[in-house]
Protein backbone atom coordinates (compact mmCIF):
# COMPACT_ATOMS: atom_id res chain seq x y z
CA UNK A 1 0.00 0.00 0.00
CA UNK A 2 3.02 2.46 0.93
CA UNK A 3 4.44 1.73 -2.47
CA UNK A 4 1.58 2.98 -4.28
CA UNK A 5 1.37 6.30 -2.29
CA UNK A 6 5.18 6.46 -2.50
CA UNK A 7 4.19 6.11 -6.17
CA UNK A 8 1.61 8.58 -6.72
CA UNK A 9 3.26 11.04 -4.96
CA UNK A 10 6.90 10.56 -7.13
CA UNK A 11 4.57 10.91 -10.46
CA UNK A 12 2.71 14.28 -9.51
CA UNK A 13 6.05 15.39 -8.41
CA UNK A 14 7.48 14.57 -11.80
CA UNK A 15 4.23 16.04 -13.51
CA UNK A 16 4.59 19.55 -11.21
CA UNK A 17 8.47 19.34 -12.51
CA UNK A 18 7.75 19.40 -16.00
CA UNK A 19 5.07 22.15 -15.90
CA UNK A 20 7.16 24.10 -13.80
CA UNK A 21 10.05 23.63 -16.24
CA UNK A 22 7.71 24.40 -18.95
CA UNK A 23 6.77 27.68 -17.38
CA UNK A 24 10.10 28.64 -17.26
CA UNK A 25 11.41 27.50 -20.83
CA UNK A 26 13.77 25.41 -19.54
CA UNK A 27 15.82 23.44 -21.76
CA UNK A 28 15.95 19.50 -20.31
CA UNK A 29 17.51 17.18 -22.48
CA UNK A 30 16.61 13.69 -23.03
CA UNK A 31 19.85 12.21 -21.11
CA UNK A 32 19.12 14.65 -17.88
CA UNK A 33 15.81 12.74 -18.22
CA UNK A 34 17.69 9.69 -18.13
CA UNK A 35 20.12 10.34 -15.41
CA UNK A 36 17.52 11.79 -13.17
CA UNK A 37 15.33 8.86 -13.45
CA UNK A 38 18.58 6.26 -12.97
CA UNK A 39 19.31 8.64 -9.56
CA UNK A 40 15.30 8.42 -8.36
CA UNK A 41 15.55 4.63 -9.25
CA UNK A 42 18.45 4.74 -6.44
CA UNK A 43 17.04 6.52 -4.13
CA UNK A 44 13.93 4.06 -4.53
CA UNK A 45 16.23 1.21 -4.39
CA UNK A 46 17.60 2.83 -0.87
CA UNK A 47 14.59 2.81 0.43
CA UNK A 48 13.32 -0.65 -0.20
CA UNK A 49 16.72 -1.99 1.19
CA UNK A 50 16.77 -0.03 3.86
CA UNK A 51 13.04 -1.19 5.34
CA UNK A 52 14.07 -4.90 4.36
CA UNK A 53 17.13 -5.14 6.23
CA UNK A 54 15.30 -3.06 9.06
CA UNK A 55 12.71 -5.69 9.17
CA UNK A 56 15.62 -8.94 8.98
CA UNK A 57 17.31 -7.00 12.23
CA UNK A 58 20.41 -5.95 10.34
CA UNK A 59 20.10 -2.36 11.57
CA UNK A 60 24.02 -1.87 9.94
CA UNK A 61 23.75 -3.23 6.96
CA UNK A 62 20.56 -0.89 6.69
CA UNK A 63 22.34 2.09 7.17
CA UNK A 64 25.10 1.55 4.70
CA UNK A 65 22.82 0.82 2.28
CA UNK A 66 21.17 3.80 2.89
CA UNK A 67 24.27 5.24 2.68
CA UNK A 68 25.55 4.06 -0.51
CA UNK A 69 23.02 3.80 -2.47
CA UNK A 70 20.68 6.34 -1.70
CA UNK A 71 24.40 9.00 -1.39
CA UNK A 72 24.25 7.28 -5.71
CA UNK A 73 21.46 8.46 -5.99
CA UNK A 74 21.45 12.20 -4.90
CA UNK A 75 24.66 12.69 -6.31
CA UNK A 76 22.94 12.09 -9.83
CA UNK A 77 20.24 14.41 -9.26
CA UNK A 78 22.65 17.24 -7.62
CA UNK A 79 24.80 16.84 -10.78
CA UNK A 80 22.00 16.91 -13.39
CA UNK A 81 20.70 19.69 -11.48
CA UNK A 82 23.42 21.57 -12.10
CA UNK A 83 24.11 20.60 -15.24
CA UNK A 84 20.38 21.86 -16.70
CA UNK A 85 21.13 24.73 -14.40
CA UNK A 86 24.18 25.95 -15.86
CA UNK A 87 23.15 25.10 -19.27
CA UNK A 88 20.12 27.37 -19.30
CA UNK A 89 22.39 30.24 -17.44
CA UNK A 90 23.74 30.86 -20.41
CA UNK A 91 20.69 30.29 -22.77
Amino acid sequence: MWDVILALIIGAAVVALVWWLRSRSIVVKWYDWLIGAIGLLFIGMAYQHTLGELFEGLPQAAWMGLLVLGGIGIVLLVAISLRVWRRNKTA
